[in-house]
């Protein structure tokens, strides 16, 4: 051998060797590229490899390194899903107005963010974890069969054809699951967790085989037992096991693993090893990574498991980029290879004879972290891009943070001692401090996950009064009278200035949308808005509402819109009802009551009942028809209350007050007046009245409708029975009634349970 090339090779055994300490005898395979070059003879190719090659010293060594990319990364994760989601159609789409990709990358994503909120505290990052969470579980409630997770292609929410399949499903779940154990509000935390259980449930009544194999849901592919399913969700149960203690999904984990390990995975099918071996090595040994605490060492369970670990470590060895294999860049082929290296920190952590894997897996660290920003920020709205990178952030995450990937709230994080000090000095800037205070308060303010029986729905900082129900594309739209200050009576100025917007597909997730109809200055209704109503034509929503001048006096408007977010007034407004009718006290320059206008549909013509005021001194509900909303018909009262009683007190609480947000229901071939009235020596407030006239009710005949309620809307019919949504404490509150009762009362939802079979399925 020639000295130059002797000189080289003695060189290149002293680097390695010196790294590996207590295993300084072993060449790791890990270390072709720099024998090859030895042995080539030229120090520049020596140079070469040694200058890409890893510091193969103790395993903190590169943290700082790695934490800073991590970092980047899940900032730019959290920008991508902010964006507007749109359905997944082309791989080639890289717009960056929207995100638009399959969610089990997603989920990929949102692990590895739940992760880097572990280690830095920065709400921005479990804010994105709570936000995509979110939209997932709102599409589940709407999926068929129940429990299945929207895949953001193939079977869409509401759809009943097309394929759903348990692989993706199982990595969503891990994501949402993820965000469950960070949640430290128990409200949050228990929706996040019911969310996964009812997949879990999906799937183990449905699809786990009699060999503990999972198959892909409902896939014309094939319905066997199949490696990924079985994979996503096994790795998912043993995490909800250790998260929830239920031993039913330690069960089906332990029965994944089992079967998985009479797998040889370079021989499974269908899409062989052949077609996609590294997603196949990722998705398989992530579950022998999670659930192989569980096997007992010799056992012939775990003699298997080790057994098949060996082969795919040894693939590793033979076809990483920077481990001498001639194969294209992660970001042409195979962009699962960036999630191996979180795959070989596990076993390196779990298994003493893999203990030198770190080394090898930080190499491929650091090329895939250079290959993504190689020029510059990448553009992550490209689906192969967005792949490795979020890939590659589990990768991050593991190295970083050892185990937390599937942690529970039971375990504490592993959080490098680097990151503590950077996070504290971060905590001095002022521009994080307001970015991260301004996110936290919109995501708080936003997304509101309540209990809907026990205490109903609020916005923060406000409470609702009159409001009106709308349902499109299977969400229920609720507009309402905010009452955002402590002192509640409306007619103080800046109180009750626009309408609030929420909407909700099950009644626990809502979400807070911008506010409408603001108050116009120098109008009829230029000092408050009131009780809004709603009432669909078409593919054209109507409202009515209440305007207030700055004399007080009370007028009712129309608006409309296709989209339940953008309305327009109508210009024939305001349709002034009691304007110069003999029976009716009012006027434009004094306050006068014209307000909480209900509509509906009935023989071909649409019907206005509202509160207005006698010229005997008597509140009353009168009725007004049309039959376009432009030319009305006045019927005169329908309901008149007392004329004498009335006493004003400032702080409210009247011992009698207003007929008032009264709503009228043609049920059996009866109608009934529902209507929130204070009388006098009496605590109830809600009455129902029934007549065979839609224009004649006794107030004299009322009797109680719904103990605790004040204002009541229908939801939604089933047969003889509705849905009811009231106000009451200032939070939006459900009950049922049933109408062929002898004398139908409504009363509050006792459970969740009682609410799941009223949601829609549009």
């Amino acid at each position: 051998m020639k000295p130059l090339k002797l000189l080289c090779l003695v060189f290149a055994l002293t680097f390695i060797t010196a790294g590996f300490k207590s295993e300084a005898k072993k060449v790791n395979e890990s270390n072709k590229p720099l024998l090859q070059a030895a042995a080539a003879g030229t120090i520049d190719q020596f140079k070469l490899v040694l200058s890409k090659s890893c510091d193969v010293n103790a395993e903190n060594n590169g943290v700082e390194e790695f934490q800073t990319r991590f970092m980047t990364f899940c900032d730019l994760a959290v920008a991508e899903l902010n964006k507007e989601i749109t359905r997944f159609v082309d791989r080639d789409n890289a717009d960056p107005a929207t995100h638009h990709m399959p969610f089990f990358e997603d989920a990929h994503a949102v692990r590895a963010l739940a992760v880097a909120y572990d280690m830095t505290g920065e709400r921005k990052y479990l804010d994105a974890c709570r936000r995509w969470s979110d939209q997932i579980i709102e599409y589940q409630s709407r999926m068929i069969p129940v429990g299945a997770y929207y895949m953001n292609h193939s079977r869409a929410p509401g759809q009943d054809q097309g394929q759903w399949n348990v692989a993706d499903s199982g990595s969503i779940a891990m994501g949402v699951l993820a965000t469950a154990i960070r949640c430290d509000n128990p409200t949050e935390k228990a929706n996040y967790l019911n969310s996964v259980k009812s997949f879990a449930r999906l799937v183990m009544d449905n699809y786990v085989g009699p060999e503990g194999g999972i198959s892909n849901g409902l896939w014309p592919v094939y319905d066997g037992q199949w490696w990924c399913s079985t994979a996503t969700f096994g790795t998912m149960a043993f995490v909800l096991y250790e998260e929830t203690g239920e031993k039913k999904y330690l069960k089906v984990a332990k029965g994944a693993l089992d079967w998985m390990t009479h797998q040889d995975f370079r021989e499974v099918k269908p899409i062989t090893f052949q077609q996609r071996p590294s997603g196949i090595i990722f998705y398989c040994f992530e579950l022998y990574a999670t659930g192989l605490k569980y096997l007992k060492p010799g056992s012939q369970q775990y003699e298997r498991a080790i057994r098949q670990i060996d082969l795919a470590m040894d693939w590793m060895a033979r076809n990483q980029k920077t481990r001498g294999a001639n194969v294209p860049d992660y970001l042409v082929r195979n962009v699962d290879m960036a999630g191996l290296p979180y795959l070989m920190y596990a076993f390196a952590r779990q298994l003493p004879q893999y203990r030198g894997l770190t080394e090898p897996a930080d190499c491929e660290l650091r090329y895939i972290g250079d290959l993504l920003l190689r020029d510059g920020t990448p553009n992550v709205s490209r689906l192969m891009v967005w792949e490795v990178m979020t890939w590659g952030m589990m990768s991050y995450a593991e190295r970083l943070s050892p185990a937390a990937m599937h942690r529970s709230s039971k375990q504490t994080p592993v959080v490098p001692a680097l990151k503590k000090a950077a996070v504290a000095a971060k905590g001095t800037s002022i521009i994080d401090f307001e970015e991260t205070l301004a996110a936290m308060r919109d995501r708080h303010y936003r997304r509101r996950t309540v209990d809907i029986i026990k205490t109903g729905f609020r916005p923060v900082g406000g409470k609702v009064a009159d409001f009106a129900v709308a349902l499109r594309d299977g969400r229920y739209h609720f507009f309402y009278i905010e009452r955002r200050l402590q002192e509640g009576t409306p007619f103080y100025p800046g109180h009750e200035i626009y309408f609030g917007h929420a909407s909700t597909a099950d009644f626990v997730n809502w979400r807070v949308h911008d506010p409408v109809m603001l108050v116009r200055p120098g109008t009829w209704e230029e000092a408050h808005v009131w009780a809004p109503c709603i009432l669909r034509r078409g593919n054209e929503y109507i409202m009515a509402y209440t305007g207030v001048n700055r004399h007080l006096s009370q007028n009712i408007g129309l608006a409309a819109s296709t989209d339940l977010f953008q309305w327009k007034r109508w210009d024939t407004n305001p349709i002034s009802p009691c304007k110069d009718r003999p029976w009716a006290h009012w006027r434009e320059d004094a306050i006068s009551s014209c307000r909480d206008p209900s509509l509906l549909e009935h023989d071909g013509r649409y019907w206005m009942i509202y509160t207005a005021n006698t010229r005997q001194g008597a509140s009353c509900i009168a009725l007004a028809g049309t039959p376009d909303f432009r030319q009305w018909q006045d019927h005169g009262p329908i309901c008149v209350g007392p004329a004498a009683g009335y006493e004003a007190r400032l702080e409210g609480g009247h011992p009698q007050g207003s007929l008032e947000s009264a709503n009228l229901l043609h049920r059996r071939n009866e109608w009934y007046l529902l209507v929130k009235a204070k009388v006098r020596d009496s605590n109830r407030r809600m009455w129902v009245i029934v007549s065979d006239r839609m224009d004649s009710f006794d107030f004299a005949d009322r009797r109680e409708f719904w103990p605790g309620g004040f204002g009541v809307e229908v939801v939604c019919d089933q047969g003889d029975r509705s849905l009811l949504a009231t106000f009451s404490n200032g939070h939006i509150r459900l009950g049922i009634v049933d109408w062929t009762d002898p004398n139908p009362a409504a009363r509050f939802l006792s459970s969740i349970e009682e609410l799941a079979a009223w949601l829609v399925r549009p």
